[in-house]
């Protein structure tokens, strides 16, 4: 699930093959074009087996529609009209990544507006990576006051539901991803 998280909100053209919503592995083969065999064919009964990730993808690309700025390809560099950048990285300390270090823990944050994207309303979408093995926790941006922060998606737990963060920070358990938007 964590790459596929990562994969639906990058800035790029997502790649989604056939069955990989639904764990077709097709027993580890990556060059299997040229199969015609069980080894290429989709086996549909693992969409049963594995409706959990079919949910699960299914919940990150409707998220990744309903907001403009994940779909960009381009972001302006400066600040855009909510007074933040459209696109920042944040290290286990907000508004600090040190990347001429090497980091398991980082997050990322996109500044979404009505004015500049067509969004539905402003907002904020963080997404928490932590690589390592051990838990770790991150220290949320400030956003403004009349918004809260509230958990969309965590890899760590089976719960889509939304639910508020009461606090500055996230703990993320290990090689987790969690993705939040204030509003």
């Amino acid at each position: 699930k964590n790459a596929m998280t990562l994969l639906l909100l990058s800035r790029g053209v997502p790649m989604i093959l056939a069955g990989d919503a639904f764990c077709n592995s097709q027993r580890g083969n990556n060059n299997a074009y040229c199969q015609d065999s069980p080894i290429s064919w989709l086996d549909w009964s693992d969409l049963e087996r594995n409706h959990d990730v079919f949910t699960f993808v299914k919940t990150l690309i409707a998220f990744r529609s309903e907001h403009p700025v994940l779909r960009r390809r381009d972001f302006y560099t400066g600040m855009n009209r909510s007074g933040y950048p459209e696109l920042s990285f944040h290290g286990t300390k907000a508004w600090n990544l040190n990347q001429s270090k090497p980091f398991h823990t980082f997050g990322f944050m996109f500044a979404e507006t009505r004015s500049d994207h067509g969004a539905q309303r402003d907002c904020f979408i963080y997404c928490g990576v932590n690589t390592y093995w051990k838990e770790r926790t991150l220290e949320l941006p400030v956003i403004p006051s009349s918004m809260q922060w509230h958990r969309v998606v965590y890899t760590a737990s089976e719960v889509l539901a939304d639910s508020v963060v009461r606090r500055g920070s996230i703990d993320l358990d290990p090689r987790s991803i969690m993705v939040l938007i204030a509003r």
